[in-house]
């Protein structure tokens, strides 16, 4: 590898790392939004059955196929929400469910 393209190189490296905080930061409030979008969502619909501390949900494992499913009324565990939320509000509530609890002080 020439002296130029070692260069050219190094200075892409160094101006993808000058960018990627912008570039990811994005992402960090769309995960921060989701995550408050599930939690109510959960609160509204679920927290009847489950609890407000998730403990009704003892074989949830954190599978956003089986999530669906269930959501859909395509298994018999749960009641039936067929068609009643959208992809990525199950979306959501699989983020908030698969979210450590916070833990208070």
């Amino acid at each position: 590898m020439t002296a130029a393209a070692k260069s050219s190189r190094l200075s892409l490296s160094l101006g993808l790392l000058t960018i990627m905080p912008f570039v990811l930061t994005p992402a960090i409030h769309a995960n921060e939004s989701q995550l408050a979008t599930g939690e109510a969502l959960y609160s509204e619909f679920c927290v009847n059955c489950h609890g407000a501390d998730k403990s009704g949900l003892d074989d949830y494992t954190d599978d956003l196929a089986a999530l669906t499913d269930r959501l859909e009324g395509i298994t018999e565990e749960m009641p039936d929400f067929a068609g009643f939320f959208e992809a990525d509000e199950i979306a959501a509530i699989h983020a908030y469910l698969a979210a450590p609890a916070a833990t208070g002080s």
